[in-house]
């Protein structure tokens, strides 16, 4: 890429996720080198809150924002733990204005330590998409993974995780990536929503990039993660030493903004959001109940138990 041009970020994410956002675009800050032009795609951001997220950008970096609230993802099928807003990647092609010929899209759940500018650079081949496998589910057939059959997909495709793309927009326009996709999901309820529609699109057809661009919960796992027969050892082993983008998927380290988080970068989650307005928050503990209300609901069960006969 014509390195005089503005690196094109897009982040998305519903209201819930603001502090991931506020970190996602502290990260890029931190760590830029050169112009960047990044697009929040929301769910109908305030004025307020925009303004919040546009003090944490550095100069280097414009902020632009779009409401992707849209129409035409109505008939998509969601499994109840993912909101609306995990559609909005799909509509990259169609909100960026059109001179725009490459983007990486980011999810918000991520600490960016390191600069963009190599994935930026990348080479797609023949591919109008790279991404990083994924680190849980390697092949299509593996456990949580596709219905490859059904789909009529190889059990032994390789299967990303869309939490960081590159994306040529023109081949994605051309492919009608987002059309198609979205008629799988009216079709099919995936697990992992658009994700799984994405692998089933692309079918094999993206370039593969190395785990330090998105590092997963799943990498992090020592011997039990598939990511060491997927992945070179040395490479990975410095992807976890050094990751360019750590992403906070869901697992058993959980996640910063979780009280019980244990993952080995949540610190610097912490880092990057003492760069934003909000500054020494941390997740509260979890409430313990009283005693008494330990004793009134043992009060109830018993009463109900009796009660029963």
């Amino acid at each position: 890429m014509n390195g005089s041009q503005p690196i094109v970020v897009v982040l998305a994410a519903d209201s819930r996720f603001t502090k991931q956002v506020a970190v996602a675009i502290a990260g890029i800050s931190r760590s830029a080198r050169r112009a960047h032009r990044v697009f929040v795609l929301h769910d109908g951001y305030d004025p307020a809150l925009m303004a919040q997220l546009s003090g944490v950008a550095g100069e280097s970096i414009s902020l632009n924002w779009h409401d992707a609230r849209s129409a035409d993802t109505a008939r998509a099928q969601l499994p109840a733990h993912l909101p609306d807003a995990t559609l909005f990647r799909l509509r990259i092609s169609d909100v960026l204005p059109e001179e725009i010929e490459r983007a990486i899209y980011i999810d918000a759940d991520v600490a960016i330590q390191r600069p963009l500018d190599e994935l930026w650079d990348l080479n797609l081949d023949e591919h109008g998409v790279a991404a990083v496998r994924d680190a849980v589910i390697p092949w299509a057939a593996a456990p949580l993974g596709l219905a490859w059959s059904e789909l009529d997909l190889p059990p032994d495709l390789p299967y990303f995780n869309s939490g960081v793309l590159v994306i040529e927009t023109a081949r994605w326009r051309s492919q009608q990536v987002r059309e198609h996709a979205l008629e799988l999901l009216a079709q099919h309820r995936f697990l992992h929503a658009d994700q799984c529609a994405l692998n089933t699109v692309l079918a094999g057809r993206w370039t593969r990039v190395g785990p330090e661009w998105n590092l997963q919960a799943g990498h992090l796992t020592g011997d039990r993660s598939l990511a060491w027969v997927t992945e070179p050892s040395d490479i990975l082993g410095a992807a976890i030493d050094d990751p360019a983008i750590v992403h906070f998927t869901h697992g058993p380290l959980g996640r910063p903004w979780e009280h019980h988080c244990t993952h080995p970068y949540r610190d610097l989650w912490f880092e990057h959001l003492d760069l934003t307005p909000w500054k020494g928050w941390r997740p509260p503990a979890p409430v313990k109940p009283s005693r008494a209300r330990l004793l009134a609901g043992e009060v109830r069960r018993v009463g109900a138990a009796l009660w029963r006969g």
